[in-house]
This record gives C-alpha cells, structure tokens and sequence, in this order.
C-alpha cells in the first residue's frame, strides 16, 4: 500500500513501517493521516513513521505527524517517528518542542 509520498517500508506482525518521501507538507501530510489510518484498520498497533527520506516539513506537515501521532495513541497502539540527527525534520520537530508526542527516535530499526 503507498499513498502518494508515502511508502510501507516494512511489516512485521503488528509493526509497520511508513516512509516519507520528500516534502511533508499540507498535501503530504494528508496522505500520512491516510497510510497511518489505513494501518491501524488493518490491525497495526505499532506504527514507525521513517523520515529519513523527508527533504521538507511545514506547520501541516508537523501538524499531521501529530494527528496520526494521536489517532495511534486514542488506538491504544505504540507510535515512533524517526529522523537522523541534524535533519531537517528533526531539528523542526525539536524546536516545535513534540518530540516527546511522536515519540522521536534517532535511527529506523
């Protein structure tokens, strides 16, 4: 399953990997919200969002790592986001001070 910008990277069991691929923004952002939906009703309860891949965040973009940070959580499942140290996306995420709501990890496991 891959929503424009967004690609499954890997599923395990319960766990899914989801990979931003070049800007997150208000369009991007949408599909994210969607792919994470998607996820979760086909039973995931731990849901990786990779931004490894990710050249761009705006406010929608943060904005929808949010949301589907929620939606996870209201789900009762277990959300991750990933960034290297010194991107783009972490650094904005940081500074927006959510890392602790996206559960922001350093590296894709």
């Amino acid at each position: 399953m891959d929503v424009e910008g967004i690609r499954r990277a890997e599923y395990d069991e319960d766990a899914v990997t989801l990979e931003v691929d070049g800007e997150l923004d208000i369009v991007a952002g949408e599909s994210l919200k969607h792919a994470v939906h998607g996820v979760l009703e086909q039973g995931a309860m731990k849901v990786r969002i990779d931004l490894t891949p990710t050249t761009f965040v705006d406010s929608a973009g943060l904005a929808a790592l949010v949301g589907a940070a929620r939606e996870v959580r209201e789900r009762r499942g277990q959300v991750e986001v990933h960034s290297p140290k010194g991107s783009e996306a972490r650094v904005f995420i940081e500074l927006s001070g959510t890392q602790s709501v996206l559960g922001l990890a350093e590296d894709p496991s």
